[in-house]
């Protein structure tokens, strides 16, 4: 998964250099009810099980922080080309699919 620069941004250039293929995971903000539904229970509960089970609640409201910033998943798949890697067209079934109800999609994209 590519790492998130301090602006919110995905760095994807250091993947490129790496791999012929990439997959992301990321939230779709397409569904606005699920959506809602989703970051309720994520910035409530999320941070809270890290405080729980692993005694550290700071990653988990990171997590829940970066995953908010992440780019929508038209301009992530733009993100993607721009380093030089070939994807579907910017709908769902393409360049990313979604899962969940619309909660999250992987993208997909294959170097060239």
């Amino acid at each position: 998964m590519p790492r998130i620069q301090s602006g919110g941004q995905p760095d994807l250039k250091h993947v490129s250099q790496c791999f012929q293929n990439i997959e992301s995971l990321d939230k779709n903000t397409e569904h606005e009810v699920t959506f809602s539904l989703y970051d309720q229970y994520s910035f409530s509960i999320i941070p809270l099980l890290g405080t729980i089970l692993a005694g550290d609640r700071d990653p988990y409201q990171y997590l829940v922080e970066s995953i908010r910033r992440f780019p929508p998943q038209p301009e992530f798949a733009q993100m993607i080309r721009n380093a030089g890697f070939k994807t579907g067209k910017d709908v769902d079934g393409a360049a990313w699919v979604n899962l969940w109800g619309g909660i999250t999609c992987i993208h997909s994209g294959v170097k060239m």
